[in-house]
């Protein structure tokens, strides 16, 4: 079962009240449960893969963009939820961006996000439904496919050259809406 501990938030300083929260989970052994509860509505979190996850601040971006397009009311998704994984895709399509960054049916780990849980319920609820192990949040790097995340944001090695392959990920996620 996942301890409190390992939870870490972040508020946003641009003068709203929003924050989010993150948890990665690992050893899961109920994810196509958990991801059921989620897809439901039982569960107010994200649940991602962490897979495609190269560092928190990745996460952190699209959420902030998804925070950006509900607050303006320009969500293409139905709730921040959803938004938030459309947001980490390069797709257009919501349906394979929610396929790709959403926890799959076998996974067997999770990167848990909460948006505005001030008082820590939604993660708590999340941490409940979850069979798995949590980690500090710095161990999503151990679970990375770096390969996986050069071909869903069509990295190459030139580029690579003359950035880091996380500021190239944050490049195309903070571009989608102007590209």
């Amino acid at each position: 079962m996942a301890g409190k501990s390992h939870v870490v938030t972040w508020r946003s300083e641009i003068g709203r009240e929003n924050s989010v929260s993150l948890l990665l989970l690992v050893d899961v052994t109920n994810a196509g449960d958990v991801r059921n509860l989620a897809i439901a509505g039982e569960l107010d979190v994200a649940l991602l893969k962490p897979s495609l996850v190269l560092d928190p601040f990745q996460v952190l971006v699209a959420a902030n963009v998804a925070q950006d397009h509900c607050s303006k009311g320009k969500m293409k998704t139905r709730n921040i939820k959803s938004e938030l994984l459309f947001c980490l895709s390069t797709s257009k399509n919501i349906s394979d961006s929610l396929k790709k960054f959403g926890c799959g049916e076998s996974d067997t780990a999770i990167l848990v996000v909460a948006f505005d849980d001030q008082n820590e319920e939604k993660m708590q609820q999340a941490i409940a439904s979850v069979n798995g192990n949590p980690k500090p949040l710095e161990e999503v790097s151990n679970i990375t496919d770096i390969t996986s995340i050069k071909k869903i944001y069509k990295i190459d090695k030139e580029e690579l050259e003359c950035s880091s392959l996380l500021d190239a990920v944050v490049n195309r996620i903070s571009t989608k809406d102007i590209m």
